[in-house]
């Protein structure tokens, strides 16, 4: 009877210690996310993705890190990694809508850039371009805008 109540406190004592660690690593994990949030918020990007990073090597399945790394991508310009941030998301989680809108949003930005950097080489020597970029522009800022 002894050995079966020394086996099961050590079973016992080993689950609360493992619960524990679980529990600490979600709480650094959840003020690792603050503080990334915290500099996002103040468009301090490189502490932010600083932050994120380490934490998505801890935990590279959180649909969140993934989706503030791919909008920090965005506001620097980033655009492949903003990429694999949202479709990581999307691997993480396809149900999610956000990372498929922001995606679809990151298609458009470099759909746009893609117009204006045609036009600006291409509309002195090929007139019958200029007129058709023009279009292609307008019809990708209504379908943004709905106006």
């Amino acid at each position: 009877m002894s050995l079966l109540f020394r086996a099961v406190s050590v079973l016992i004592m080993a689950f609360v210690v493992s619960a524990c660690n679980t529990m600490t690593a979600n709480v650094r994990s959840q003020n690792s996310m603050l503080e990334a949030q915290s500099y996002y918020d103040r468009a301090l990007y490189s502490d932010a993705e600083r932050v994120l990073l380490n934490l998505s090597e801890r935990a590279s399945d959180n649909y969140d890190v993934h989706f503030m790394l791919g909008n920090i991508y965005v506001r620097t310009g980033q655009y492949p990694a903003a990429d694999r941030m949202y479709r990581q998301c999307i691997n993480i989680d396809s149900s999610v809508a956000k990372a498929w809108y922001n995606l679809a949003l990151l298609k458009v930005k470099e759909a746009m850039s893609l117009v204006d950097e045609g036009y600006q080489r291409t509309a002195v020597d090929s007139p019958e371009y200029e007129r058709n970029f023009l279009l292609l522009k307008d019809g990708l800022i209504t379908a943004i805008t709905g106006e």
